[in-house]
C-alpha cells in the first residue's frame, strides 16, 4: 500500500467535521465495506461508551477515507482477517510492558509501514479534559484502529 501522508488524513478529518459528512460516510462506509461495519459492531465493542462507539466510527472514517484517496482501489476488507490481524496485535499490546498508553504503543512505530496513520490513531486517543474515552477503552480502540489499517495494508499487498 502506498504511504498515507498527513495531509490525506488532515483533508479527511476537515471534511468530515461536518456533521452530515459524517453521517453520509457512514452510510458509504456500510455499503462500500460491510465487513469493517460488522467488525465495528461486533460484541467486543458493546462495553465501549456511545463516547467511544462514536470515536470509533469516526477515526475510522478518517482512515478509510485517506486510504481510498490514496489507494483508490482499495479492496473490500474481509472479517477473518481483520478479526486474525486484530488478535495478532492484542497479544502484542498484552505482552507489551509500560506505564502509560504511549509506553505500550510505542512497540507499534517500529518500522511501520503506516506511521501517519497510526500517529493518528494514537494522538486521537491521548487524554483529554473531558475524559470521553476510558483508559481501559483506549487501549482497545488503538488495538481496533491499528487491525483497520494493518488489514488494508495488508489487503493492498495482495493486489
Amino acid at each position: 500500500m502506498k504511504f498515507i501522508p498527513e495531509s490525506a488524513i488532515d483533508k479527511s478529518i476537515e471534511q468530515l467535521s461536518a456533521s452530515d459528512s459524517l453521517d453520509a460516510a457512514i452510510k458509504d462506509l456500510a455499503d462500500a465495506q460491510p465487513f469493517l461495519i460488522a467488525y465495528l459492531s461486533s460484541e467486543t465493542t458493546a462495553a465501549f461508551s456511545n463516547e467511544e462507539k462514536d470515536f470509533l466510527f469516526f477515526a475510522t472514517s478518517v482512515i478509510v477515507s485517506a486510504v481510498e484517496e490514496v489507494e483508490p482501489e482499495a479492496r473490500v476488507l474481509g472479517l477473518e482477517m481483520l478479526t486474525d490481524i486484530e488478535e495478532r496485535n492484542f497479544t502484542i499490546l498484552t505482552e507489551t510492558k509500560g506505564k502509560t498508553f504511549r509506553d505500550r504503543v510505542t512497540v507499534f512505530f517500529e518500522d511501520y509501514p503506516q506511521e501517519d496513520l497510526l500517529a493518528f490513531a494514537e494522538d486521537a486517543l491521548e487524554e483529554d479534559e473531558e475524559n470521553l474515552i476510558t483508559p481501559e477503552g483506549r487501549e482497545y480502540l488503538f488495538v481496533m484502529l491499528k487491525t483497520i489499517i494493518d488489514t488494508f495494508h495488508q489487503s493492498l499487498l495482495q493486489k
